[in-house]
C-alpha cells in the first residue's frame, strides 16, 4: 500500500474531493438553518407583555384564597409566574423551570401555585418580613421541581404508594435543590425547597432537622404544602373538607407541624366556606 508523503497532501484524491464537497454542502445548509432562526427569533416579541403588567400582577396576588382555590392561575394558564421583585431574565428562567415541570406533570405545577399562594398569606400573618416573604414564594412555586426525576407511572399512579416507590419519591428534595444551586439568584431558596419536607419533632426527611433547626420558610412551606395536598382531591382519595383539614394540622401541631404556622393556618382555613376542593 502506497503511504502518503507531505507532497502528496496538495493533492487530494477523487474521494476526498467528494467528502470534502459534501461537508461544504452541508455547511451552507446549517448555516441557512441558523439565519433563518434567528430572523425568526428577531421577528418575537422580546417578552410576554403581560409579565410586565405590574398592576394586572398586584390584582392578583391581592385575591382572596378562596379564588384561588377556584383559579389557581389568575394570569391565564399560560402566565404563571408574576414575581414583582425579579428581573425580566429571572421571570423567564423561573417560567422555563415551571414549563419544564408542567410538561412533565400539569398537576404538580398547578398545585406549585397553589402552595405559593398559601405560603405568602401564611407568611403575610406571622409578619415574616418582605424580603423573606419574596424568597418563600419562589421557593412555592419550585419546591417540587425535583418530582421530574420521578418516573411518571409513580407520580400519577392511581393507587398509594409502595414504600419502595415512597422511597423514589422522597429523593425529590434532594434533586430539586440540586437543579436550581447552580442558578445565582435562586441560592437563598436553596435550603426551603431542601427542607420542606421535615417535620417539627425531626421525624421528616432529608436532613431529620427538628424545631428551630428547620428554616422558618421551610416552616410555612411545609404547612402549606401539605394543606393542598389535603384539600385536593386525588384518583385514589377526595379532597379533604375544611374541618377535615383543620382537626389534621391540630394533631400535627408540635408534631408534623410548627404549631405557631399550624396556627396561622388553621386561622386562615376557618375563614373559608366548609367545603372541598372540586
Amino acid at each position: 500500500m502506497h503511504e502518503r508523503t507531505a507532497d502528496d497532501l496538495g493533492n487530494p484524491t477523487a474521494a476526498e474531493r467528494r467528502v470534502r464537497q459534501e461537508w461544504e454542502r452541508s455547511n451552507v445548509a446549517e448555516k441557512r438553518r441558523n439565519t433563518a432562526g434567528r430572523q425568526r427569533i428577531s421577528r418575537a416579541p422580546a417578552r410576554p407583555t403581560a409579565l410586565l403588567d405590574t398592576g394586572r400582577i398586584a390584582r392578583a396576588f391581592s385575591r382572596p384564597f378562596t379564588d384561588t382555590l377556584r383559579d389557581p392561575y389568575p394570569l391565564g394558564r399560560n402566565n404563571w409566574l408574576h414575581f414583582d421583585r425579579c428581573t425580566s431574565p429571572q421571570i423567564e428562567t423561573l417560567m422555563g423551570l415551571m414549563g419544564m415541570l408542567h410538561a412533565y406533570d400539569p398537576h404538580t405545577s398547578q398545585h406549585s401555585m397553589q402552595v405559593e399562594n398559601l405560603a405568602a398569606r401564611l407568611s403575610t400573618i406571622l409578619g415574616v418580613d418582605e424580603e423573606e416573604q419574596h424568597v418563600i414564594r419562589v421557593a412555592a412555586v419550585l419546591h417540587d421541581i425535583g418530582k421530574i426525576a420521578v418516573p411518571i407511572n409513580i407520580l400519577a399512579k392511581p393507587a398509594r404508594l409502595t414504600s419502595e416507590e415512597f422511597e423514589i419519591v422522597k429523593k425529590h428534595p434532594v434533586v430539586g435543590a440540586k437543579i436550581i444551586e447552580p442558578i445565582a439568584f435562586l441560592r437563598p431558596v436553596v435550603p426551603l425547597v431542601l427542607h420542606h419536607h421535615e417535620w417539627f419533632n425531626g421525624a421528616g426527611y432529608q436532613g431529620g432537622l427538628s424545631g428551630e433547626a428547620i428554616p422558618f420558610g421551610a416552616r410555612i412551606l411545609q404547612t402549606a404544602d401539605c394543606v393542598d395536598a389535603m384539600m385536593s382531591p386525588r384518583s385514589y382519595k377526595q379532597g379533604y373538607c375544611i374541618e377535615k383539614v383543620v382537626s389534621e394540622l391540630q394533631l400535627g401541631r408540635g408534631v408534623q407541624f410548627d404549631p405557631q404556622v399550624a396556627d396561622a393556618a388553621i386561622n386562615l382555613l376557618r375563614e373559608i366556606p366548609q367545603r372541598c376542593m372540586s
